[in-house]
Parts: structure tokens; C-alpha cells; sequence
């Protein structure tokens, strides 16, 4: 009998040739959607809470109560500021100023990201819920609102918030529950945790009309905060303390 060329005989047993494929198709050069493009350590132990303000990124922690300006390129540190407020969960650039979100006071507070002095504080959207436990999720800037997400089981939603007044201008429920939250003015994007059970999930919506658009996985099972660079998308998880860049298209 007469053998294909990828087999041969040894020993009278048939083996069959392996093929490998070189690490190179690994390249980023072309990645998928949601494929990790960068990735190093958070700066402190509990990260939640990401923003990029065109050049850095910033991540917040909510055991050290800090606020980080990092190197996208290396992580390196560059600048601590103050969190105000003992339960951090969102971050947000506006263009001009840091917000976050608190969870023990139910407050949306803008912050001078120079030096971290308050410049105003506005209430944060809740729910009138009697028996469902909630608590305040991610935050984002659309380029004229806030985004303010609200974790409450099947009542959870984005809302979007007059940054002025606090007043919900519209909502959007969402796909799983909204931990993070990041917007590029097209679209509105909403990380989920599955409490654990399966790797976290990225939703994105179309922002004009909360239409849901596509998913990506997380790298990790708990992403705890989002951004948006123009390219590509950043998440932090706090289970493995890392934060990750990765493909959005």
C-alpha cells in the first residue's frame, strides 16, 4: 500500500505529521474583536472605575480610595488623587474635569483632575424599590450628558443625567447588569460581571436609541470599569487586579 507523503511507517506503526502554526498568526496586526492588545497591573488592590481623558487613563480603587493617573503604554503611575467617598464605582472625563460615582452617599461628584478639589456634587439616579437591594454601577460621558448606571436585578438600566441638575433625561435597561459603563458618542457600552459564574460580557448599544449592537467577552469574570480610547476599548477587572486593552472591531 502506498502512504500519503504526511505519513510514514515506524516501528510498523502509522504517524501522522503535525503541522504548527507559528506564533506570528498571533500578530495584532489584524486582531479580533476583543482580543487583548496591552495589559498590566491596577495600581491598587480593588480596582473599579476607569476613564480616559485623552492622553492618560485613570483608574479608581475602592479599598485605597484613590484615584489613578496611569501611563497607557507602560501603567506607570503619574499623579494620586483623593476619591470623594468611602464606596467608589464609576469614573467619567467630560472633557475638562474627572467625575465619579458614590455609592454610600448616592452622589455624582465632578472633580478637578489637577489637584482633586470638588467642584460640584448632584444626586445620583436611584430606584423607588421596596424589596430589591440596588447600588450605583458605572458612569460615562457622552460629550453633553453623564451616563449613570444602576445595578438593581431585573430593574437595572443606563441613565442618562443632565450634569447640571441631576434630572434623568432617558434610560435604557440593559443586557446584564451595568458595572461599567463607557461611551465614544456612537455607542454606549456596558460591562456585566455574571456574578462570577462565566466570564464577564461587553454590551454595546447604539446610542441614539439603546438598540443593542453586539458582545465581547472579558478577559477576566469581574470587570469593574470601562473606557474608550477613539480605537479601542479598556477594561479593568478586579479579581485579577490587571487592566486590559482590547480590539473593539
Amino acid at each position: 500500500m502506498r502512504l500519503p507523503k504526511h505519513l510514514a511507517l515506524a516501528g510498523g506503526a502509522m504517524i501522522l505529521a503535525v503541522v504548527l502554526v507559528p506564533l506570528t498568526a498571533l500578530s495584532t496586526d489584524n486582531p479580533t474583536p476583543g482580543q487583548i492588545l496591552t495589559q498590566f497591573a491596577a495600581p491598587g488592590p480593588s480596582p473599579v472605575g476607569l476613564a480616559f481623558d485623552g492622553k492618560h487613563l485613570w483608574v479608581g480603587d475602592d479599598q485605597t480610595d484613590k484615584l489613578y493617573q496611569l501611563d497607557p503604554q507602560t501603567g506607570k503611575v503619574l499623579a494620586t488623587l483623593d476619591a470623594p467617598g468611602g464606596e467608589l464605582r464609576g469614573l467619567a472625563f467630560d472633557g475638562q474635569n474627572l467625575w465619579t460615582s458614590d455609592n454610600a452617599s448616592r452622589r455624582l461628584v465632578r472633580l478637578d483632575r489637577s489637584r482633586g478639589r470638588v467642584l460640584a456634587r448632584i444626586a445620583a439616579p436611584v430606584l423607588p424599590l421596596r424589596n430589591q437591594p440596588q447600588e450605583l454601577g458605572g458612569l460615562c460621558w457622552d460629550g453633553k450628558h453623564l451616563w449613570s448606571g444602576i445595578v438593581a436585578g431585573f430593574s437595572s438600566r443606563m441613565n442618562q443625567v443632565d450634569p447640571q441638575t441631576g434630572a434623568v433625561r432617558k434610560f435604557y435597561f440593559t443586557k446584564g447588569y451595568p458595572r461599567a459603563l463607557a461611551c465614544d458618542g456612537t455607542y454606549l457600552w456596558n460591562a456585566t460581571d455574571n456574578a462570577g459564574r462565566r466570564a464577564g460580557l461587553i454590551y454595546r448599544y447604539r446610542l441614539s436609541d439603546g438598540l443593542f449592537v453586539s458582545q465581547l467577552d472579558t478577559p477576566g469574570d469581574w470587570p469593574s470599569g470601562l473606557a474608550v480610547d477613539g480605537k479601542s476599548l479598556w477594561v479593568v477587572d478586579r479579581e485579577t487586579k490587571q487592566i486590559y486593552r482590547l480590539a473593539a472591531e
